[in-house]
């Protein structure tokens, strides 16, 4: 997931328009596996608590997600001057 969102950034700053659709896939498939190794683990070896663990890392994580809003900003503050200059 972490490369989709640099790449997802690096699309966004260079105004570059890569197709990203594999590597969402890819990252989507990787959680699914890495959700399935640590529910295998939890079965295999349940006094770990591996799931609890987890847990615990999800609620202390905060993500920080790309949400590209100055486009908007800009498009919106042009719309309000270029209709303020033709009245």
């Amino acid at each position: 997931m972490a490369w989709l969102a640099v790449m997802q950034r690096l699309n966004y700053m260079l105004k570059t328009e890569f197709d990203l659709s594999d590597l969402e896939r890819k990252s989507k498939r990787l959680v699914q596996f890495m959700d399935d190794k640590i529910e295998e683990l939890d079965s295999v070896s349940p006094e770990l608590d591996i799931r609890e663990y987890f847990a615990r890392l999800a609620e202390e994580f905060t993500e920080m997600p790309f949400n590209p809003l100055g486009d908007v900003w800009e498009e919106e503050i042009r719309r309000i001057f270029d209709d303020s200059d033709s009245e």
